[in-house]
């Protein structure tokens, strides 16, 4: 009779423990460092075409390059950086192997301490790679600069695989988003019992983010890209206008309606409020002070002109007199006007207009971007109002998911890079104010030496000689053009007459009344006003004399 054999159920048969053949796990652990070894060379690899790129382009220099017409900053971007970070990795990788076997080796922890410098730096340079390419797009025209390249590819060649520009300059994009890949397989091919397991795991996942977020600052990039490059002459938003659009911006005054009346979908972002506010005033303060250099440097000039007409007429009126204190001054408003009012206006143009002018041009872009917040913050809020009425339609979900991304895409980009760009402009206004305020202050203090200098080598005089000394030369030089006029005080006038009032009879009574009978005297002849100076009057008018001298002072 055979011998029977207890029946055991499958749920008890699955968990009896099973061993794995030592040939699987053996399998998995030369898997494990065969990845790891791939990872160590590559790097190595990696590392050494950036730094001989590097050293072939001589961007340690770039000048070369700047001198015929290469914009290196933004060709190569921060690679010098990418270098750096690359370089750091590797010897924390080489670190984390050296005196260990296979079992204890543990690299996971060299990326999760280095993931936010890897995001950082490679986000930086992904962001600027489409504007590489396009950039080296542009050179493709250019044969000389297309010579230059061709030149440094052909002793690249010797030494890295390469074929053109594009593929130098794609590496670090490449590697970045390889970093995942090359965890993932270190995740399958670790035991679970592996110190280094649950921190490759977390590793992947790590660089996991990372290589989205990267991507996510490059999508934001390229839409932010699409909008500052648009063409917004009314040319082109003429060529743009048809029922899409006309429909896109009544839905939009809709939606800006009804949100003004409370009525909207999204709540109220006071954080980028803050910001927008900053940066408006930032700007008004920018173009304002740009408006009051230019009037202020206006007013000088004007200003220092009409100083020096004023030395040309005291030149004038002292012609022929030795006089040293009006030649001095005519020096110093000729040293004011060709030195000191230019090297103001070389200072204010090099340290003040330059920066300003450089910093207006920076702030176009955010505003051509906060415009477009706006509106796709708009198309966002008709979205979900079109969403929640035609829930089944897959067409409007899709439209509010684009939607969603396009705002959300630059309202964080420009979350992220306003600060940054209100406290650089901010700082660059304080400096240009600085900088004025010095030259002008500096302008103004050498003009005060020299008056000063002028001053204390004048004469001192009080403002009553300065006017009794007036009168005295005013009237010797009056009496001297009187005696050279060959027509007479009161000459003939054949054309031209002026017609004088004859004197009544009571302004007669009123002047004999009034004055002594040998102050009185009868006209015997018409007498005809010659200038602004004489009285004019007719035969047999009476009148009197109240001082004896003209209203020059002279008796004669």
């Amino acid at each position: 009779v055979p011998e029977k054999v207890p029946y055991q159920s499958n749920n008890q048969r699955s968990n009896e423990p099973t061993t794995e053949p030592e040939s699987t796990k053996q399998k998995r652990a030369d898997k494990r460092q065969n990845v790891i070894s791939e990872l160590v060379i590559t790097e190595k690899e990696y590392v050494r075409d950036l730094k001989v790129t590097y050293e072939v382009f001589n961007l340690y220099n770039p000048s070369h390059l700047e001198s015929r017409g290469i914009d290196v900053t933004i060709l190569f971007g921060n690679i010098l950086e990418v270098i750096h970070v690359a370089e750091e990795l590797l010897d924390s990788i080489l670190k984390s192997m050296k005196g260990k076997d296979e079992d204890s080796q543990t690299v996971a922890p060299c990326f999760i301490k280095m993931a936010e410098k890897l995001q950082t730096t490679y986000g930086k340079y992904c962001g600027n790679h489409e504007a590489a390419l396009s950039l080296l797009k542009k050179y493709e025209e250019n044969r000389e600069i297309m010579t230059v390249f061709e030149k440094g590819i052909e002793t690249l060649k010797m030494q890295v695989v390469c074929f053109d520009m594009s593929s130098i300059l794609i590496k670090p994009v490449q590697r970045i988003l390889k970093y995942p890949l090359m965890l993932y397989e270190l995740v399958k091919c670790t035991e679970d019992d592996h110190p280094d397991k649950e921190g490759i795991e977390q590793a992947w996942k790590i660089m996991t983010d990372v290589a989205s977020h990267i991507n996510e600052y490059k999508r934001r990039k390229d839409i932010v890209s699409k909008y500052l490059d648009t063409d917004n002459t009314l040319m082109a938003k003429m060529s743009k206008l048809n029922m899409h659009s006309v429909a896109k911006k009544s839905s939009r005054l809709s939606a800006k309606l009804s949100a003004s009346l409370g009525i909207t979908n999204i709540a109220p972002d006071p954080v980028f409020d803050e910001l927008e506010r900053q940066f408006k005033a930032l700007e008004n303060c920018t173009f304002q002070f740009a408006s009051d250099i230019k009037h202020c440097m206006l007013y000088l000039n004007e200003e220092t002109v009409c100083g020096e007409l004023l030395s040309d007429y005291l030149n004038q009126y002292h012609y022929g007199c030795n006089d040293n204190e009006v030649r001095r001054l005519s020096e110093a408003r000729r040293i004011i006007s060709t030195q000191y009012i230019k090297n103001l206006k070389d200072t204010i143009d090099r340290r003040v207009n330059e920066p300003v002018s450089g910093l207006i041009t920076l702030l176009e872009g955010p505003t051509v971007l906060i415009t477009k917040r706006r509106d796709k913050l708009l198309d966002y809020d008709n979205a979900i109002s079109r969403a929640d009425k035609y829930r089944e339609s897959k067409i409007v979900q899709e439209e509010l998911a684009e939607a969603k991304n396009n705002y959300e895409a630059l309202n964080q980009q420009l979350s992220e890079e306003l600060p940054i760009l209100i406290n650089a402009g901010t700082a660059i206004l304080a400096n240009c104010i600085e900088a004025f305020a010095t030259a002008r202050k500096l302008f103004c203090g050498k003009i005060m030496k020299k008056y000063l200098a002028l001053s204390e080598s004048a004469t001192q005089v009080t403002a009553q000689d300065i006017l009794q000394s007036f009168l005295i030369n005013h009237n010797l030089l009056w009496n001297q053009i009187s005696r050279f006029s060959f027509g007479g005080m009161n000459p003939r006038v054949e054309e031209g007459k002026v017609e004088v009032s004859t004197q009544s009879e009571k302004d007669r009574r009123v002047l004999m009344s009034k004055y002594h009978r040998g102050n009185l005297f009868v006209v015997r002849d018409d007498v005809v006003s010659t200038s602004s100076l004489d009285l004019g009057a007719t035969r047999g008018t009476i009148v009197a004399v109240i001082k004896r001298q003209d209203p020059m002072g002279d008796s004669s």
